[in-house]
């Protein structure tokens, strides 16, 4: 678990049906954006670089296009050319993966 032993299955159970609004078993992104949105609980140094260890599936430190779409797969009308978009806005140095200072930049750019 991203966490650690912080959550029990009941806490991690409860956080996932507060983000599903619709309660259809998947968090959309349009959820997860919009449990997301409050600055205050989500732009802290320690959240921000687990929800980067979220998306970096293979653990490269870097987190590609294909690790971003994989997470949000569940998500209808998703959007690739949107994500592709987003992610050029802050792949700085153009290598087709976002770094966790990138990462932390588009979260502050979205959430400011």
């Amino acid at each position: 678990m991203i966490y650690g032993d912080n959550f029990n299955e009941g806490e991690v159970d409860a956080l996932l049906n507060m983000a599903d609004e619709n309660d259809d078993g998947v968090i959309s992104y349009s959820e997860w954006l919009m449990t997301a949105m409050s600055r205050q609980k989500i732009l802290t140094h320690e959240k921000l670089e687990a929800a980067f260890q979220g998306f970096d599936a293979d653990h490269s430190n870097t987190v590609s296009f294909d690790e971003i779409k994989n997470f949000l797969f569940g998500s209808k009308g998703f959007d690739e050319a949107y994500l592709h978009a987003v992610i050029s806005k802050v792949d700085a140095d153009h290598d087709g993966d976002i770094s966790l200072e990138q990462f932390k930049a588009l979260m502050f750019d979205l959430l400011s």
